[in-house]
């Protein structure tokens, strides 16, 4: 890694502490190993699911690629199960909800199966500059969170 991605990965590092303290609670951020060479994400507004088969996790992820100028920004929603794999069709129905009440969310293509799965996308929507160019926080603090009120609103379609 050069010195300026190094740089870029630290800003984001540094963005991220401030958003933990900005949306407080289960806010967390990381490094995630991937076959295509990893990124950083943050993740926050976890949930609970009570399903006949078990329990799942909703939740809101951050994925940034820090390494480009043009990365990908994206806020993925989220499913995930401890053992074995999200059925099929409780993430198909998971985005459905997503959809349906954030109607401006992307579905993927496809919904890979896994233990954890993205069922939705909102593609460089979240991050907001000022008209000098710079991140204006509190904008950007209120895109997160009018995504995590469409994740809240979704999850009590399953209450």
């Amino acid at each position: 890694m050069d010195d300026g991605a190094r740089r870029s990965w630290r800003s984001w590092e540094g963005f991220y502490r401030y958003l933990e303290d900005a949306l407080g609670g289960d806010a967390e951020w990381g490094y995630v190993h991937n076959p295509k060479g990893g990124f950083l994400c943050f993740s926050w507004g976890r949930s609970k699911l009570q399903l006949s088969g078990g329990d799942a996790e909703v939740y809101l992820q951050l994925e940034v690629d820090p390494r480009t100028e043009d990365g990908k920004r994206d806020i993925c929603f989220k499913i995930g199960v401890k053992a074995g794999k999200v059925p099929i069709d409780l993430a198909r129905k998971w985005r459905e909800e997503i959809c349906k009440v954030g109607n401006e969310s992307v579905s993927p293509r496809k919904l890979h199966p896994g233990r954890t799965m993205t069922v939705a996308v909102w593609k460089n929507r979240w991050l907001s500059f000022d008209e000098n160019g710079k991140i204006d926080l509190d904008r950007t603090v209120e895109n997160l969170r009018k995504a995590e009120s469409v994740l809240r609103e979704a999850v009590k379609t399953f209450t």
